[in-house]
């Protein structure tokens, strides 16, 4: 049976646009203005929206782990420490790129990418194990 899953939509489509980019920044000749300028966008785009997808968890994703007992409680406090360690990668890398678009800026993004992907299967992994069990796909759905 298919669940109602809070996360896979967009994580898929964050994996995509990381992906994207980094493939994009692989190729790329650090030193054509109009190449840097494109790969700049995307990566404000992608900031912009990893920004606001953890807003999203925090308000709607959350409280649903702190209502699913005792067992979900250690998960949640890392979602949200793990938020608070991307948030200061993501500052990071929006310094750097403000000034400098180079190869140190590409392993940055990559090295980002690593730990986003290792956080949200972690989500995933949760949302099967301590959410499913304690909500109905209506409840799951409101969300």
């Amino acid at each position: 049976m298919t669940r109602v899953n809070v996360y896979s939509a967009m994580h898929k489509a964050q994996r995509k646009r990381m992906f994207d980019l980094a493939s994009d920044m692989g190729r790329a000749d650090f030193e054509d203005t109009a190449t840097v300028n494109r790969l700049r966008a995307d990566l404000e785009r992608i900031i912009a929206n990893l920004r606001e997808h953890a807003q999203y968890e925090e308000n709607f994703v959350h409280p649903l782990f702190a209502e699913a007992g005792a067992a979900a409680q250690e998960p949640l406090q890392t979602f949200h420490d793990e938020h608070n360690d991307l948030e200061a990668l993501l500052e990071e890398i929006e310094t750097h790129a403000k000034t400098n678009f180079d190869a140190k800026l590409y392993a940055d993004i990559n090295r980002l990418i690593a730990t986003y992907l290792i956080h949200i299967d972690k989500e995933e992994t949760a949302q099967e194990s301590l959410l499913w069990p304690n909500f109905d796909d209506a409840r799951m759905a409101g969300v």
